[in-house]
């Protein structure tokens, strides 16, 4: 049982270097073969990550549900991209978002393109990565350094090797860890909140939806916004809509994922809320949320309370590597091999 949690990590990552694909097509795209639901699952993971599980969670330690509100702004943004841009992108005939920006202008403007997001998806996975080091520093005797480089590594080796397959069926599993790892952790923060009811009692500010300077309406209106526009220009999101059969499917897919932004971030805000009781002894409060649910969980099930959260943040690292891969390799690498 104590060595079950590493047997479950080593069976995804073998999963993902069991589909070592054998074309371009089959990598980039999947084979434009993925069922739908199993891509909304994926997608739904990949627009989140540890991140969610330290900012978010932040907010909803220090002011309530209001950080649902906050988190919801994926729901119209996947809508719009399901409804409006699914079909749009399906028809286009690319295999990469920037590949678009060649056919509708030149070769110079997705250079320009490429590079300048190439340089934002660095610092964007810095963060990403900065957030799954604290957990896993806390968590193991690794030092936050260490964590950062084992993280970064794993990710890379399972996408390079198995392509958007690997990463699909890797985020459904990972999906189901962590789902089940929340599901554990409800329960007992409620319970150590000392109820339902006290909970609602002692905290009736955090049970408000727009409590807090994240309620104010124009601070949601430009995030909601913000996010809109952001997320359906996103590349990992666009290239999903390649991967599923067709352009129903492309539609079905944005919509489970907005069902999925709707329901489970509920889950993943109770206990930060519930940990606002008795987290004070612990200090920082980037470190807190660790110990809650260390503190929450028997010890044998420590691993897999780590285990979920840096589940979460490989799906997003994993599908970013893979995607901007498409164009590096494409424009560049694929030149200089032919040469």
């Amino acid at each position: 049982r104590r060595h079950f949690r590493l047997y479950v990590y080593c069976g995804r990552r073998w999963i993902g270097t069991w589909f070592f694909v054998k074309n371009v097509g089959d990598y980039f795209k999947g084979g434009g073969t993925i069922p739908w639901y199993v891509g909304g699952i994926s997608n739904f993971m990949t627009l989140f990550s540890t991140f969610v599980f330290v900012a978010y969670a932040g907010i909803a330690y220090e002011h309530g549900l209001v950080a649902l509100v906050v988190i919801w702004c994926a729901v119209p943004a996947t809508i719009i991209g399901a409804t409006v841009f699914a079909h749009r992108w399906r028809r286009a005939g690319i295999a990469s978002p920037v590949e678009f920006m060649e056919v509708r202008f030149n070769a110079s403007v997705r250079q320009i393109f490429s590079w300048g997001g190439l340089g934002f998806r660095i610092l964007d996975n810095m963060v990403r990565l900065y957030a799954i080091g604290i957990f896993v520093s806390t968590a193991t005797p690794m030092n936050l350094e260490t964590s950062i480089l084992v993280a970064g590594v794993i990710v890379v080796f399972y996408t390079v090797v198995g392509g958007l397959w690997a990463v699909v069926l890797t985020d459904v599993i990972q999906f189901v860890v962590l789902i089940v790892a929340t599901i554990i952790l409800v329960p007992l923060s409620i319970e150590a909140a000392g109820g339902w009811t006290n909970l609602m009692t002692q905290r009736p500010n955090h049970f408000a939806f727009f409590n807090g300077p994240k309620g104010e309406w124009t601070f949601l209106l430009v995030y909601y916004l913000m996010f809109a526009i952001k997320n359906n220009g996103n590349w990992a999101f666009i290239q999903r809509f390649y991967s599923v059969k067709d352009e129903h499917a492309g539609r079905k897919m944005g919509l489970l994922t907005a069902v999925l932004f709707l329901i489970f971030p509920f889950f993943f805000m109770i206990p930060p809320i519930a940990a606002s009781f008795y987290l004070s002894r612990f200090g920082k409060f980037r470190n807190g949320l660790c110990y809650h649910g260390f503190e929450l969980t028997a010890s044998r099930h420590h691993g897999y309370h780590v285990g979920s959260y840096v589940c979460s943040h490989h799906v997003l690292f994993g599908f970013r590597i893979q995607c901007d891969g498409k164009r590096n390799y494409k424009r560049y690498l694929q030149t200089l091999v032919s040469t």
